[in-house]
């Protein structure tokens, strides 16, 4: 039996915010079939919940069609969702993905991730191609705050 869920993240509303699909128990499926579900039901990304060695749960996300290693809205629907039917109790988990092992923390009804570091690196950009990027004019002087 396939227990799913379709959830909006980021938002209290009906048909708003950022919808996910959520895949329960799917330690069975192969990869070929999360690919099809996620394909079926058609979100930009669905997560897949399996049991994990390395930490609480292990999830993997699957767009109509790739798998991708981390997917922000897919997660916080994820563990929305699981609490919110009862599925974990627990405050403080530890979530692996294809990207690593991050921090998740249930407080009230919301949902807090923890983040990649970021990497930093060095570019050079002109003015022009940034106010091209921005649809604005270039300017003789720049002025950063």
């Amino acid at each position: 039996m396939l227990l799913f869920y379709i959830v909006n993240a980021f938002t209290n509303k009906p048909f708003k915010g950022n919808p996910a699909g959520v895949v329960m128990e799917a330690e069975m499926f192969h990869e070929k079939t999360m690919q099809n579900i996620a394909s079926m039901l058609k979100c930009c990304e669905t997560a897949f919940v399996m049991n994990s060695q390395r930490a609480d749960y292990k999830l993997r996300f699957f767009s109509p069609k790739r798998e991708v290693d981390l997917c922000g809205h897919a997660i916080i629907a994820t563990f929305y969702t699981m609490m919110s039917q009862g599925f974990i109790r627990k405050e403080r988990l530890k979530m692996e993905t294809k990207a690593g092992i991050f921090d998740i923390e249930l407080r009230g009804n919301k949902v807090f991730m923890e983040q990649a570091k970021p990497i930093f690196i060095e570019t050079n950009i002109s003015k022009g191609e940034i106010a091209n990027a921005l649809g604005i004019e270039k300017a003789g002087k720049m002025i950063c705050l």
